[in-house]
């Protein structure tokens, strides 16, 4: 469970359209499947324009997960496009409750990539980071990352591979994402829609659990549409004695003057 949240929560801003002279506004469902079962839902929603990128992440347990855990998050992330592809963040927060407890982050960067606020909390009361100063500037949230990867993709797919790596800060906990363009190939559903294969490996460097990081890297599959929208459409986590699980896209909506929608089938 705790893998396809991580999944969840890592691809994020995959699916804002490229930036327009004009805001495009985008939405995103999708649904968290293990054992055959939904377990959860997530919807990613914002806009995008020549300068700025503002995305929100929702996600929420369903059905006996949700009986369960009672878990849902929101996550919000605000950056700025710096003309090269790359998307300089500037705040991003984020909150997530269980039957349990609570956590809150709250995290913005200066111009030149520093980290200059950060505040967490759990059960509402301020909490240390056990991340080193050192290791925080320099670094971007999970939302800027992935539109970062966005714009990389959309640049590398016609060479057929490429590989990134970028360091990434939540506010909590420091890893590197090395990200892997691997092919471009017909899918197996959709009528063989063509897709873009990625492999992400998650590197844990500080601020993880005792136990979080035993091995040290988490690998994520994924198939991205092969289209102007470079939309994340499955998200699989390495299988762990034979059992995976997925992120799966359900429906996309882009409104850049005129609102469109499609529903995926698998």
């Amino acid at each position: 469970m705790r893998s396809i949240l991580l999944s969840a929560a890592l691809v994020g801003s995959l699916v804002l359209p490229a930036a327009a002279a004009t805001t495009d506004h985008y939405e995103v469902e999708m649904e968290m499947r293990f054992l055959g079962m939904n377990v959860g839902n997530v919807r990613l929603s914002g806009a995008v324009n020549e300068t700025t990128v503002d995305s929100r992440m929702d996600i929420a347990t369903a059905g006996v997960v949700r009986s369960l855990t009672g878990f849902r998050s929101e996550i919000v992330g605000v950056g700025r496009l710096n003309g090269t592809g790359d998307v300089q963040p500037e705040r991003y927060a984020s909150f997530y409750e269980t039957r349990r407890e609570t956590r809150e982050v709250r995290l913005g960067f200066g111009p030149g990539g520093e980290v200059v606020h950060l505040e967490t909390f759990k059960r509402g009361e301020p909490t240390p980071v056990n991340v080193p100063e050192a290791m925080r500037d320099g670094t971007v949230d999970p939302l800027s990352a992935f539109f970062t990867i966005r714009n990389w993709l959309a640049e590398v797919r016609e060479d057929g591979q490429g590989t990134r790596t970028l360091p990434m800060f939540d506010g909590r906990r420091r890893y590197d994402l090395d990200v892997t363009y691997l092919q471009r190939r017909p899918a197996t559903f959709g009528g063989g829609t063509p897709v873009l294969e990625l492999r992400l490996d998650v590197k844990p460097l500080a601020g993880f659990n005792q136990g979080e990081d035993d091995d040290n890297r988490r690998r994520l599959h994924v198939l991205v549409s092969d289209d102007e929208h470079l939309i994340p459409l499955i998200i699989r986590t390495a299988a762990i004695d034979g059992v995976d699980a997925t992120l799966r896209t359900r429906r996309i909506c882009v409104d850049n003057g005129t609102r469109t929608c499609r529903d995926v089938r698998y």
